[in-house]
């Protein structure tokens, strides 16, 4: 199971920490990345964490930070799937293959619909 740190500027209640970490387990099953040492961070801070749009995957620590203060959780959640998308694609070794657009582009792309999938399944589960 990845490893979750709620940082205080989160702002999350503790029912919203719940509800994300069954998805956390959930998305880690439906992606195929179970025991792969993922971290996400919930965070409030987008300066500190240098946060552009709503989250951001680092392949080399295997780190996912997402902006939580003021969003839905489900919304949260899909940030998160988008992002456990990336992770699959690093450990199936696709990054480096080609170069990676903030938008749009193949890897893009599979990680915005694959994410809709997962929260659609996750909410009919």
């Amino acid at each position: 199971m990845s490893k979750i740190i709620v940082e205080p500027s989160s702002q999350l209640a503790d029912e919203q920490i719940e509800f994300i970490s069954k998805f956390c387990i959930f998305c880690e099953d439906e992606c195929k990345t179970l025991g792969s040492g993922m971290t996400v961070v919930l965070t409030g801070d987008a300066t500190k964490h240098k946060i552009v749009t709503t989250a951001y995957f680092n392949p080399g620590t295997r780190t996912m930070v997402v902006l939580a203060l003021g969003r839905h959780q489900v919304d949260i959640c899909r940030s998160i799937a988008h992002e456990m998308v990336h992770l699959r694609q690093s450990m199936n070794d696709f990054f480096g293959v080609q170069e990676i657009p903030d938008v749009g582009g193949f890897f893009e792309d599979e990680a915005n619909a694959v994410a809709g999938q997962i929260v659609k399944k996750f909410l009919s589960y």
